[in-house]
């Protein structure tokens, strides 16, 4: 992994030195939040920039995190789940991911069983669809999945594990049960909103900044809501153009911020990359194609698009054999579990890498305690992530609670 600036390598070493101050603030801080069971964040690195572009409450992926991380989250799985209630002779209900037939996102799927099975729990699978096939085999992996039926599900399990984002709503039988489901269904993307977590991430990094004694301008990132947008209104299209030319506008005037001159668009209510394009000038809006307009409409299941985040776009100084690469950083509950690199070898160092052609390296966090003084990448990136956690937790906060 290659790196042109060494903004890592200063926070790193600024981090080391104020570690029991962080750890102090961050206990505090974190005290009595409903943090989700597990999350993931992908981060951005320009040199002089880092900061989160995206934070998944209900993160695949977990394949992609290497062996020594996944044997040390098991005990973090074993104690996320103690800390929430369930006790070993509850059995598990895991809720996946609709699209079944994407044999990538299975590995995924068994990679969580495992983590809750060798935990020392009992699981099975269970889709909200009774058209589902009973078992799956994965090819790529040569398994067979079983997956429950909905109603022997709902006797056979005393609680629920979503890995499914709940983007097409919450489904019937989980409403209808006095179960309980972890992360909460209400932070899914039917009812969250990306706005609200860069929001909270911005003031909490913001905190962690001035206890570093630096300016968050290099540790936040710029992002500001788009309400009541409608493709097909020309009015629509041309406040948002407007407000886009406001941002870059406020970009190109701050010395300090990398990567002024363009702005990620993206659905506030979006996932798996879907509904996000990339503008240098307002009036590309308004001279959008067929082929960006559709791209715009694009959401998981279906879903209209109506609000929308503009975000300053951070470019990435990260590269793998020559390709663009970006951190992707996973925890459970409060912890580091692993992370992976996204390598993309047909994008460029500012676009998107969260698209299809991406590949993934493994990037090992689980000797950072005993090896600190050389995981500099692990150590910054890893604060960023337990930065976001709070941040989610405030925004779970904010939705489910009230």
């Amino acid at each position: 992994m290659k790196k042109k600036e060494n903004l890592c390598f200063k926070l790193s070493s600024i981090i080391k030195e104020k570690k029991d101050e962080l750890n102090i603030w961050y206990e505090e801080k974190i005290k009595d939040l409903p943090i989700p069971l597990y999350s993931s964040f992908d981060i951005r690195d320009s040199g002089e920039k880092i900061a989160p572009v995206d934070a998944n409450i209900f993160p695949a992926g977990f394949n992609n995190i290497c062996s020594n991380d996944f044997e040390f989250s098991i005990q973090l799985m074993k104690k996320a789940l103690v800390k929430r209630g369930i006790s070993q002779d509850q059995k598990i209900g895991i809720i996946p991911e609709y699209h079944e037939k994407n044999p990538f996102y299975w590995t995924n799927a068994l990679a969580i069983k495992n983590l809750i099975e060798e935990s020392g729990y009992k699981s099975t699978f269970v889709l909200p669809k009774q058209t589902v096939e009973l078992q799956k085999r994965v090819d790529s992996i040569g398994k067979e999945i079983s997956i429950a039926r909905t109603e022997d599900a709902l006797k056979e399990c005393d609680v629920f594990i979503s890995n499914c984002d709940f983007s097409e709503g919450v489904p019937d039988f989980l409403e209808a049960e006095n179960k309980e489901v972890f992360p909460h269904p209400l932070l899914g993307w039917h009812n969250r909103e990306k706005y609200t977590f860069f929001k909270y991430y911005n003031q909490m990094i913001k905190e962690f900044s001035d206890i570093l004694g630096i300016s968050s301008e290099q540790l936040d990132i710029k992002t500001f809501e788009f309400r009541d947008f409608d493709l097909s209104d020309e009015k629509s299209l041309a406040r948002l153009s407007s407000e886009i030319d406001k941002l870059i506008g406020d970009l190109n005037s701050n010395a300090t911020t990398c990567c002024e001159n363009s702005v990620f668009v993206k659905n506030s209510k979006g996932t798996y990359g879907l509904g996000v394009t990339q503008v240098k000038a307002g009036e590309e809006v308004l001279a959008w194609n067929y082929k960006t307009r559709k791209k715009m409409k694009a959401s998981k299941g279906g879903a209209k698009v109506s609000s929308l985040i503009l975000q300053e776009a951070i470019p990435t100084s990260l590269s793998e054999a020559g390709a663009s690469a970006e951190t992707a950083i996973y925890m459970i509950d409060q912890c580091l579990s692993g992370g992976f690199l996204r390598v993309h070898a047909a994008k460029g160092p500012r676009e998107s890498l969260n698209s299809p052609g991406a590949v993934y390296r493994k990037l090992c966090l689980s000797d950072l305690e005993v090896h600190s003084e050389g995981m500099v990448f692990e150590n910054v990136y890893g604060w960023i992530s337990k930065v976001g956690v709070l941040a989610l937790g405030l925004e779970a906060q904010e939705i489910v609670l009230g």
